[in-house]
């Protein structure tokens, strides 16, 4: 398991009602970018990845470590939503 290096990151949105930065990594000849925003009032934290991969023969899993803890998480398919258990090493969208 390699992590990306990071190489950027800065606060893109920063209002009172919603905050969001954005944080760009590298590997290789990969770029993967994540767009993090918080709302007030907010119930969850929504993140938005834009992955440009360039590792032929490989996959990549993209992991987030949070201080919290929840039991599911609901994951956009592109063509709908599937809501299933967080933390499965063999499942992942």
């Amino acid at each position: 398991d390699r992590i990306p290096v990071k190489s950027k990151m800065q606060i893109i949105e920063k209002g009172p009602c919603r905050v969001a930065f954005k944080v760009t990594q590298r590997d290789k000849k990969s770029t993967f970018t994540n767009i993090i925003a918080l709302s007030d009032g907010g119930k969850c934290v929504e993140v938005y990845s834009e992955i440009e991969w360039q590792s032929l023969r490989t996959l990549a899993k993209e992991q987030f470590s949070f201080n919290v803890s929840n039991g599911t998480a609901t994951f956009d398919l592109g063509l709908g939503a599937i809501k299933r258990q967080n933390m499965c090493d063999k499942l992942y969208e």
